[in-house]
């Protein structure tokens, strides 16, 4: 914006100049044209000279005519000019207002009143009540759950392990059967099992689940194995038999023998 103005306000300059240039020449024409006609009116008029040699009748008198002078208007009309406005005025306002209100109430009245009346009115009864004895209930006994015994074939790869002090890990086949899990052995098979960690967990047969009842018969070796245990099944074991750790009476199972 500023460099429009500052472009119109030379521009009026340089019209201005010129204007006033012009001005002056005009004003000089008409100087020396004023001159130059006062003097020309200040010429004397020149007299037409007869000749001397032409003879004319005394009688007769010859008027002399003088020539006529030719006026020439010593006023020159000016010319007009048109005059240029010299002052431009460029006003630019710019006015913005900007007014936001924002009211924002909130009033929130909450009243609860709550009122609880309660009325018990007891009747006095003089009669004597009559007791009777409750029934006894008597808790049905949980169903044992029988585990399916797992049968074992004497070609078996049969590998017991731990995994803390808790119970026994049975592989059959190099796969898990479970954790203390019920075997199924037949009369007249032979059967090994390999004992891992045997030193801290040696194994033994037992008749009742515990080292003092050890079973020996068809057992090689006896007192715990360490390594493995091969047991050939006889023809008067007992239908059922234990397997347990010598170290750690809580990990053992159950050994079934099918006839």
């Amino acid at each position: 914006m500023k460099m429009h103005v500052f472009a119109v306000f030379i521009a009026l300059v340089f019209v201005v100049g010129a204007t006033s240039f012009v001005h002056r020449a005009s004003l000089n024409a008409q100087s020396r044209m004023q001159d130059q006609n006062e003097s020309v009116s200040r010429r004397p008029p020149s007299h037409t000279r007869q000749p001397s040699h032409t003879r004319q009748p005394s009688s007769t008198r010859v008027p002399t005519r003088r020539p006529s002078m030719t006026s020439i208007p010593t006023h020159t009309r000016k010319p007009s000019f048109t005059r240029i406005p010299t002052h431009t005025r460029i006003i630019t306002k710019t006015k913005t207002k900007t007014r936001t209100k924002t009211k924002t109430r909130t009033r929130t009245i909450q009243r609860t009143t709550t009122r609880t009346t309660v009325k018990t009115s007891t009747p006095v009864n003089t009669s004597t009540p009559t007791m009777t004895a409750e029934p006894t209930m008597t808790p049905s006994p949980e169903p044992t759950v029988t585990p399916t015994p797992i049968a074992l074939q004497a070609s078996d790869s049969i590998e017991f392990y731990n995994e803390g002090v808790r119970d026994w890990k049975v592989n059959v086949n190099s796969v898990l059967r479970g954790a203390d899990p019920t075997l199924a052995m037949q009369k007249g098979e032979t059967y090994t099992i390999n004992v891992t960690n045997g030193l801290s967990h040696p194994l033994y047969l037992s008749t009742d689940g515990t080292t003092s009842s050890e079973y020996t018969s068809g057992v090689s070796p006896t007192g715990g194995a360490t390594t493995s245990l091969t047991f050939t099944v006889p023809s008067d074991v007992p239908s059922q038999l234990y397997y347990v750790c010598g170290n750690h009476p809580g990990m053992k199972g159950m050994i079934v023998i099918a006839p």
